[in-house]
């Protein structure tokens, strides 16, 4: 449709309204752009804070379950330690408990007199009549040298833990082959090797 225009002031007039009319139809396009862009990031958050809260309730479910589970650790580890240790009740036999390492270093007279006492004990009844050539290696003059102390220290405490536990597992039958094949002799050598030449030479001849 033509627009009659009388003058030029008219068509300048006209020209700025046909101008304005662009930009406003631009502005109207970015506007409804922006406006679809904004949309779509409100969506996405929505969700977002939908999953946040979803895991919140899980978050919650699950620090419900632990509530008390300490104490129920507490209860089971008590349990576990009474089935594994026994405790000598109903005539069943509690498995060995290593004694306390004896302080060589430290001992001194009717102390040291007992320590010496408990291991002559072993030996006697255990070492000599069962082990045969390795019993047989103990230098007579054991009880002169500390280093063959802590040796009967350890050996007898192991023997005791391996063959007075109740129950024999795969475990201690492995600790018990380690113990006669590899420890034991080891243990036999190096007090051998202690004694070899010793300034108790002379005194050798009693028996442990």
């Amino acid at each position: 449709m033509d627009v009659p225009v009388s003058g030029p002031g008219e068509m300048s007039d006209l020209l700025r309204l046909t101008e304005l009319a662009e930009k406003l139809g631009g502005l109207d396009s970015r506007e409804g752009e922006h406006f679809r862009l904004v949309a779509g990031q409100l969506s996405s958050l929505a969700e977002t804070v939908a999953s946040a809260g979803t895991q919140l309730e899980r978050h919650g479910e699950i620090l419900s379950a632990l509530d008390g589970l300490d104490e129920q650790v507490l209860a089971l580890a008590g349990a576990v330690a009474a089935l594994s240790e026994g405790d000598g009740e109903d005539g069943k036999q509690a498995p060995y408990r290593p004694a306390a390492a004896a302080r060589w270093w430290a001992l001194r007279g009717d102390e040291r007199d007992q320590a010496i006492a408990d291991l002559r004990a072993w030996i006697r009844d255990i070492y000599v009549p069962g082990y045969g050539h390795l019993a047989a290696a103990l230098p007579p003059c054991w009880t002169e040298h500390d280093l063959i102390l802590y040796g009967l220290d350890v050996v007898s405490q192991l023997w005791m833990t391996l063959y007075l536990t109740p129950r024999r597992s795969m475990a201690s039958l492995a600790g018990q082959a380690e113990f006669q094949t590899r420890i034991l002799p080891l243990y036999v050598a190096q007090m051998l090797a202690e004694a070899n030449g010793c300034e108790h030479a002379p005194r050798r001849g009693r028996q442990p």
